[in-house]
């Protein structure tokens, strides 16, 4: 219950009266905002997913296997009744398995579904939603980067397999970068969303002798530092209310006649809309920057689209070959430096995705259209 109190709670604090309702298609919004954040809108299970393999549910349910609520290391949810349509089915009663097949095939709405049964030994009713869509329930654990993150995780705990389950040494050797050597390490995990709540950098935690180091690994190509809602939040909602009143230049915006909580960033000289939005040299990016860029937990940042031959083994030393490594904001240059980044996105808050990127992306990321840069010290409007 934990991440669903979490979430609730997020989604009440971001609601301007602090009242959350699933009929309100702002507010909506505003949880697919934070489910997006949260990283497991794709990894829920859904309605849609066990109709196509009812199957699978049912195995799961009646072996008595927990489910995991929110994440794939999320708290163990033990479901010993499913209420369907006023029908209960227990879990004791294996018989009536495929009577439980059919009868999801029935169901016109999650509010038709109740699964009760233990959370940390405490009698408890969830909604579907709640359990996390593991890959035995169709799920696809190594989406989003994980995968390549779990190569990481992978490797780093063979190699302490290898070394009698012993500590061991981790060089990151980059062709672009300091060399990053982490010593005594006990074992490697992914930190998943908690720690991204948290605003923690890390995707990769290891578990050290005397101290533990999270690791940010981005894979080769284009990425993005970070969702800044919260902390830049002022900034997205005057960038809306100045430039729907006309007050920035060459920018107008609209709220989308079809989706009405979907604003549209437009050019009024010519009515096309932009694809993304830029503002250089906001101040508190500045400020902010080694939060932005290494967080709080000062994670070290490694850069790599992994494959087996990256890592190799030998005298308690795991040697992993990097593209680029970056120690500190020392190691950041000029192409690295944030800027803030807005572009169309359906299921965040104004319809419009907010983030920090680094300033060279801007010419890697996919074409969107038209592009505007606004200079945040030329722009009153912003300030």
């Amino acid at each position: 219950m934990k991440v669903i109190d979490e979430i609730l709670n997020e989604w009440s604090f971001r609601c301007h009266d602090g009242i959350v309702d699933l009929n309100d298609s702002t507010k909506l919004s505003v949880l697919h905002e934070i489910i997006e954040e949260y990283e497991i809108n794709e990894a829920m299970l859904s309605l849609k997913s066990i109709q196509k393999r009812p199957d699978q549910f049912v195995n799961i349910f009646y072996s008595k296997k927990p489910f995991k609520i929110g994440s794939k290391t999320g708290d163990d949810f033990i479901i010993d009744k499913v209420i369907i349509n006023n029908k209960t089915f227990e879990a004791e009663k294996k018989e009536e398995e495929n009577k439980l097949s059919t009868e999801f095939g029935n169901v016109s709405s999650t509010r038709d579904i109740k699964l009760i049964g233990r959370l940390n030994n405490q009698e408890t009713t969830l909604n579907i939603g709640a359990i996390y869509k593991s890959s035995d329930l169709g799920g696809q654990e190594n989406s989003r980067g994980v995968r390549n993150e779990n190569e990481l995780i992978n490797g780093i705990n063979s190699a302490i397999e290898q070394n009698d389950n012993n500590p061991i040494n981790i060089k990151f050797i980059a062709k672009e970068g300091p060399e990053i050597i982490v010593k005594g390490v006990k074992k490697a995990e992914n930190m998943g969303y908690s720690g991204k709540k948290e605003g923690l950098k890390g995707d990769v935690i290891l578990f050290g002798v005397e101290k533990d180091q999270n690791i940010s690994v981005k894979k080769d190509g284009i990425y993005w530092w970070s969702s800044e809602r919260k902390q830049f939040g002022d900034l997205l909602d005057k960038f809306i209310t100045q430039g729907k009143e006309g007050k920035i230049n060459n920018l107008i915006i609209k709220q989308n006649p079809l989706q009405n909580y979907v604003y549209d960033m437009i050019d009024p000289r010519d009515d096309k809309k932009y694809g993304q939005v830029l503002i250089l040299n906001y101040p508190k990016v500045k400020e902010n920057l080694e939060n932005i860029t290494f967080g709080p937990d000062k994670a070290k940042i490694i850069q790599r689209s992994f494959i087996p031959d990256d890592f190799s083994f030998e005298d308690d030393t795991l040697v992993v070959k990097t593209s680029r490594n970056m120690n500190g904001i020392e190691d950041l240059e000029e192409g690295d430096i944030p800027v803030i980044w807005l572009a169309r996105h359906e299921n965040q808050k104004y319809g419009i995705d907010f983030r920090t990127v680094p300033l060279k992306q801007i010419k890697q990321e996919p074409k969107r259209g038209k592009i505007l840069v606004i200079d945040y010290n030329n722009t009153p409007a912003l300030q």
